[in-house]
């Protein structure tokens, strides 16, 4: 099987997409590589490459994850929508990247029955969710230079259907993919810059 070719069963093999996805790196900008090489993928990689492939893009691409209004043009091609990133994650199935040596103690965490994310009120639909207003408020300053406006929000009673993944395998970081379409958003605590009237 040459390289990008499929086997019988009509999927690339990850290591295929791990070579793809090095000179596509080497010749676009961060931001674009969710589209280039997952979305562009998804129909060449089985469900489980599938996963390994989201979770190297998700854990250490955070430019191509959210809109952020303070990021830099530098895209190329379009971003990932919101449902595009759903579609992927269905696709692939529950993902979880735990802690190593949380895993070797054959530790697996549940998942929380509420969730903090942090962001401006624009940005309180998105994917990334943690498990404490601590944890969420170290996201101001998560991506650029410069600390950036939000507020912490919280869903309770989480329903664990729209769980997507849990990557726990960066120091300090404990994040859930979360949907929280349809579910109650609360303002949880104010951060930089928050105008979002209290109740």
């Amino acid at each position: 099987m040459t390289l990008q070719q499929p086997d019988e069963s009509g999927f690339i093999s990850l290591q295929s997409w791990q070579n793809m996805h090095d000179r596509t790196a080497a010749e676009h900008a961060p931001i674009d590589l969710p589209r280039l090489t997952l979305w562009n993928y998804r129909h060449k990689l089985s469900p489980e490459d599938m996963r390994g492939a989201i979770g190297d893009i998700w854990m250490f691409v955070n430019d191509g994850l959210a809109a952020l209004p303070d990021l830099p043009e530098r895209c190329t091609v379009e971003r990932l929508t919101h449902d595009e990133w759903v579609e992927l994650f269905g696709y692939a199935g529950y993902i979880l990247l735990e802690d190593p040596e949380l895993e070797s103690a054959g530790v697996t965490c549940k998942i929380p029955t509420t969730l903090y994310r942090y962001a401006e009120e624009t940005g309180k639909t998105g994917l990334s969710w943690t498990t404490s207003i601590d944890e969420a408020l170290a996201y101001d300053g998560r991506f650029g230079d410069e600390p950036r406006n939000g507020c912490v929000w919280s869903v309770t009673g989480v329903d664990p259907g729209q769980v997507l993944a849990h990557f726990h395998q960066k120091i300090g970081e404990d994040e859930y993919v979360f949907d929280p379409r349809g579910s109650q958003i609360a303002h949880a605590q104010s951060g930089r810059g928050c105008t979002c009237e209290q109740s």
